[in-house]
């Protein structure tokens, strides 16, 4: 829980004694917390709107083909507009909406481990590398048709994990700021908090009066 200064605080219980409390923490502990999951939760925001904008529109193809099931004319031998719009999309998601992901993975990977963040990656990379790879394939050898490609798996995929760890570390900034307000009685000093998290403080001390 968050407290005030590290000094011991005394409360009158409901019979007149004097009760010590244990020794409150420093805020800017806390405060350490609280500017990581901001950061965090900005950075999750930022991609999962990349990954939105660019992702809507390869949505919108996927529903496209679906309910009319057209037939792709081939703008180029081996390129369709289709494919050439799908890896339009896709290449911004893959590098940009995904950093934070390979960032994530590679340091699981530098320590021996492998966790979600390596299982993302490599699911959207082995997609993207065959899709771009049969499309070349087919462009060098002229096809008279284009092939079959998963550029629209990344983007989906990329759009409900970043949704996800954004909505995580957004509930993360609220349980810090919750625990400050439980805590205001411990006589905090607001001073030291961050300019966000200070006016949140003030104002739910005030409403508490």
């Amino acid at each position: 829980m968050i407290c005030g200064s590290d000094r011991k605080i005394e409360h009158q219980n409901s019979n007149g004694k004097t009760n010590h409390l244990k020794v409150c923490q420093h805020v800017k502990f806390h405060c350490v917390f609280f500017k990581c999951y901001v950061c965090f939760s900005c950075r999750w925001r930022r991609s999962f709107l990349f990954s939105l904008a660019f992702g809507l529109p390869v949505f919108g193809m996927m529903l496209y083909d679906i309910i009319a099931h057209p037939i792709h004319a081939c703008i180029f031998p081996g390129l369709s507009l289709h494919n050439l719009l799908l890896f339009s999309f896709c290449t911004p998601i893959q590098v940009f909406g995904g950093r934070y992901f390979y960032i994530q993975a590679y340091k699981a990977m530098k320590h021996g481990a492998a966790n979600m963040d390596v299982l993302i990656v490599l699911a959207t990379s082995v997609s993207y590398l065959y899709s771009v790879t049969v499309l070349l394939i087919a462009i060098l050898s002229g096809a008279t048709t284009s092939p079959r490609t998963f550029f629209d798996a990344p983007p989906m995929l990329y759009i409900f994990v970043t949704l996800g760890r954004w909505m995580e570390h957004v509930a993360k900034v609220s349980f810090v700021l919750t625990d400050l307000w439980w805590e205001r009685g411990c006589d905090v000093d607001p001073n030291p908090l961050p300019t966000r998290l200070k006016i949140h403080f003030c104002t739910l001390s005030n409403k508490d009066k």
